[in-house]
């Protein structure tokens, strides 16, 4: 929000404004049916970013319970952070869209500007290039429960519960290639870092590691 003396606000990211006027020593508090001034002080909450500039206000700090706007000229204890920015905590709101299949679809990762689900006891996988908002059927190389999906270095890990079974796809989940897992174990979770793909079983002592090569 930008202050400017002689301008009313009537509203912060949907929530009424007092119309009392601040005092130079004020802070913008939202005090949980509107924002009204209030002195600054501590709370304990994590600090927000702090724009440069006279008259204006800060993203929002957690003081308490409360949500509090710091005008720059008015440090009121609260550092700069690196990338400023004038919004509100994120919250997402989600949409619905349509999967290609009535599966029970288990997982989804994200990787190079697609999102790929996968479904347990079927064959079959999906993968979006919009964000979610359509998908496309794309199809594994077993019929088993699919549990896990990952992304690494441009390509989609897939383990399954309870097989040995694994597979990989190079192109953003469009096709699908087999691989074996060293165990018959319920395979849960994969996940990708540095070069690796790991994944853990559920009920059992057994991991497995494959290094980027393509091969599984």
């Amino acid at each position: 929000m930008i202050y400017n003396p002689g301008t009313n606000a009537t509203e912060i990211q949907g929530e009424a404004v007092s119309a009392t006027p601040p005092v130079s020593t004020n802070v913008l508090l939202f005090n949980g049916t509107e924002w009204a001034p209030g002195a600054g002080g501590g709370g304990g909450g994590t600090p927000a970013t702090t724009v440069t500039g006279p008259d204006v206000y800060s993203a929002p700090a957690v003081v308490g319970t409360s949500l509090l706007y710091a005008r720059q000229d008015h440090d009121h204890g609260l550092p700069a952070a690196p990338a400023p920015s004038l919004y509100a905590p994120f919250v997402p709101d989600f949409f619905l869209s349509t999967l290609p299949a009535s599966v029970n679809w288990y997982s989804v990762a994200y990787g190079n500007g697609v999102f790929v689900a996968v479904a347990a006891g079927s064959t079959d996988a999906a993968y979006s290039t919009n964000g979610g908002q359509t998908w496309t059927l794309a199809t594994l190389p077993a019929s088993v429960n699919w549990y896990s999906v990952a992304y690494g270095n441009g390509v989609f890990v897939a383990v399954s519960y309870g097989s040995t079974d694994a597979a990989y796809s190079t192109n953003g989940g469009q096709t699908w290639t087999l691989a074996t897992l060293p165990a018959n174990v319920n395979w849960q979770s994969v996940a990708y870092g540095n070069g690796v793909f790991v994944a853990v079983a559920y009920g059992s002592t057994d991991a497995a590691y494959t290094l980027l090569s393509l091969n599984g």
